[in-house]
């Protein structure tokens, strides 16, 4: 894990924002030096405004491509770049990916909460039966131990909340 490791316990969601700006930032600075160089000095030294009567001398039309169009060895080279950043970029991503995942399941192993202790079971037969939460406790309690524990830690059952008990709000 990377230095947000303390943001852990509020779950993945606030270490992945940063592990994105990180990225980001990352995605930025390489786009500005494999291709974003080029293409300010080699707009700037264009000369199509130069001989366009009808081309704008402000920074923005030199800057711009425009101002290279009638270059088209500089262009190529800029076609070239872009592939080429393309290919970083594509790159970058899957690396992006792997941390992403890799982050969010340590940040899951570090924050303990009730979903890691908790089961869904579904299809249990209708509420008329009162007893039924005492069953299902005694049905779980004497489920054989986990493999994982060496087989001797019996499942011990907190508490049984039934999602959508209306009886006792039918009452």
């Amino acid at each position: 894990m990377d230095d947000n490791e303390h943001l852990a316990y509020l779950g993945p969601g606030y270490t992945l924002f940063f592990v994105f700006i990180k990225y980001a930032i990352a995605f930025l600075t390489i786009f500005f030096l494999v291709i974003g160089i080029y293409e300010l000095v080699s707009n700037y030294n264009g000369t199509h405004c130069s001989s366009d009567p009808t081309c704008y001398h402000g920074y923005a039309i030199i800057l711009s491509i425009y101002n290279k169009a009638d270059d088209p060895e500089s262009l190529g080279i800029q076609q070239w770049l872009n592939l080429a950043l393309m290919f970083i970029m594509i790159i970058m991503i899957q690396l992006m990916r792997r941390q992403k995942r890799r982050t969010a399941a340590d940040c899951d192993e570090r924050d303990i909460s009730t979903s890691d202790y908790t089961i869904l079971v579904e299809n249990i037969p209708n509420y008329k039966d009162m007893n039924l939460m005492e069953k299902l406790k005694r049905l779980f309690e004497e489920l054989p131990p986990i493999e994982k524990t060496g087989g001797k830690t019996p499942f011990k059952v907190m508490k049984i909340n039934f999602t959508y008990n209306l009886i006792e709000l039918n009452k």
